[in-house]
């Protein structure tokens, strides 16, 4: 099974998601079922004045988040984890980018 985290959008990269969502087939069903699923389960969460935000408890038993999570920076979003489950996927990671056909396949 595949590890599972929350996605995060700030509000513009969320805008820029739904336009590009708005290009693609709406009578298409994998698109109907995606939309479901992750538009559908999206919530708007608040930054409070110390700088935490209340995640709902269906995205929290969703993606396994306990006492301890940590975010990870993507290019136009976050990650939310469970700092465990991150901490093994980095693992993971840092020993496939050690095959040197690793870089050259996502060519960087």
């Amino acid at each position: 099974m595949k590890e599972k985290c929350l996605l995060l959008y700030p509000p513009n990269e969320w805008q820029r998601l739904v336009g590009a969502l708005r290009q693609k087939p709406s009578f298409d069903t994998d698109m109907q079922q995606f939309q479901t699923f992750f538009i559908g389960g999206a919530h708007e969460v608040q930054v409070d004045r110390q700088g935490r935000i209340l995640i709902p408890p269906k995205l929290r038993d969703f993606a396994g988040l306990d006492r301890d999570v940590t975010f990870s920076a993507m290019v136009d979003h976050f990650q939310l984890w469970n700092a465990d489950k991150l901490a093994k996927k980095l693992k993971a990671a840092e020993q496939r980018m050690k095959d040197p056909k690793f870089m050259e396949r996502i060519n960087l």
